[in-house]
């Protein structure tokens, strides 16, 4: 195939990819493949060619095809001109976003008659007999029949990893009815044609036994995902229930009206880690914070945890004030001193203090004890 670029022929060809060199010894032949020549002359033409673009490479599978082209090389300048050939892409061969080899593709073995090359008859035209080779797909590569790729809606701007990876650039849809797996989502409080965008990782495990079915996006059962929205209603379902809190602060917000609707980002995975590794953790909000699990709540620090509000409750409606041990220490001492000095009037006058009697003794080492009570870990205040 030629193409005419202000007089100069640039001429793209197919070939099936017969190595491809995955080290980096060659920095400037990583990914770099071996490929043979699918022109219909001869199926021994081998060439070696490197990724065309610099910033996205996808490293082919051995038996996939690609298109190569030749143009300026390295060694090239204004005033010699030279050439290398590289690689386009992956040709969609099969319509499978797993791998598109087709292995057995131009590999025959030919035997000719006297009077005939074996190029002349590569086709199996008169002279000649072909055989084709078994099929093998590349033994570096993990095959799998579960891999599908994705259903695409309308407008759709898809990139998919060979192994149940993608990012979807999508949008709140208008019509459903066209397609073979319904999306997981809907417009929610906003309109037809919002956009959203879905970055998801899921282990296919469903084999429907068919080979280029579609499949979507399942909110409640792939592995990871985030989703970037701007309105729209997923079909979500929270892994813990316990949200008395959250709701007697009314922060339940996704759980009004259309579930899990609005501009929100939405991660969700078996486990998700944030790590700071020089500064803070920072998470603001306009209206709350809430957190809940279906264990526990655990927070640990090596030096202060500390807590500011106008009020901090201990549970749902709390309205039991806490007591404030150092003022309630001197309070008690306080108290047990004014007994101890306390008098009464008997028949034959004031009696001595209570401090007198033999038993205050055992009052003392009681209030000694109180300095026992104090915690040295937690601790409250008055008011803000």
């Amino acid at each position: 195939m030629l193409f005419n670029i202000k007089g100069e022929s640039v001429q793209l060809f197919p070939a099936k990819v017969v190595e491809t060199y995955y080290k980096d010894d060659k920095p400037e032949s990583t990914f770099y493949i071996k490929a043979q020549v699918l022109d219909g002359r001869s199926t021994n033409r081998l060439v070696n060619a490197r990724p065309l673009f610099v910033n996205i490479k996808q490293p082919p599978l051995d038996g996939e095809v690609v298109l190569l082209m030749s143009t300026m090389s390295s060694y090239g300048n204004g005033l010699a001109y030279n050439e290398d050939t590289y690689y386009l892409g992956v040709i969609n061969l099969q319509g499978n976003v797993h791998h598109a080899s087709i292995p057995n593709v131009n590999e025959i073995t030919s035997q000719t008659t006297a009077g005939g090359s074996s190029e002349q008859y590569q086709t199996g035209a008169a002279g000649s007999t072909t055989k084709n080779k078994p099929a093998k797909v590349d033994k570096k590569f993990p095959e799998s029949t579960l891999v599908k790729s994705l259903q695409p809606y309308v407008g759709d701007v898809i990139i998919e990893g060979r192994f149940g990876n993608s990012i979807r650039l999508t949008s709140s849809l208008k019509n459903a009815d066209v397609y073979s797996k319904q999306a997981q989502w809907n417009k929610g409080d906003g309109a037809e044609g919002d956009p959203m965008m879905i970055i998801r990782t899921s282990k296919p495990t469903q084999n429907t036994g068919k080979t280029n079915d579609f499949v979507t996006e399942d909110f409640n059962k792939d592995d990871s995902f985030i989703v970037l929205q701007s309105g729209q209603s997923l079909n979500f379902t929270p892994s813990s229930t316990a949200t008395d809190s959250i709701k007697n602060k009314t922060l339940d917000s996704w759980n009004t009206g259309k579930k899990f609707s609005g501009k929100q980002i939405l991660i969700n995975s078996g486990r998700i880690v944030f790590n700071s590794t020089q500064n803070e953790i920072i998470a603001f909000a306009k209206k709350g914070i809430g957190l809940s699990s279906a264990g526990s709540i655990a927070i640990d620090a090596q030096q202060d945890i500390e807590a500011s509000a106008n009020k901090i409750l201990l549970g749902k409606n709390a309205d039991e004030p806490l007591l404030l041990g150092n003022k309630t220490k001197t309070w008690t001492d306080e108290f047990i001193d004014a007994l101890g000095n306390l008098t009464v009037m008997t028949a034959i006058g004031p009696s001595s203090p209570l401090s007198a009697s033999p038993g205050w003794a055992q009052i003392l080492s009681i209030k000694a004890k109180y300095q026992n009570n104090l915690s040295q870990l937690s601790f409250t205040k008055l008011s803000k």
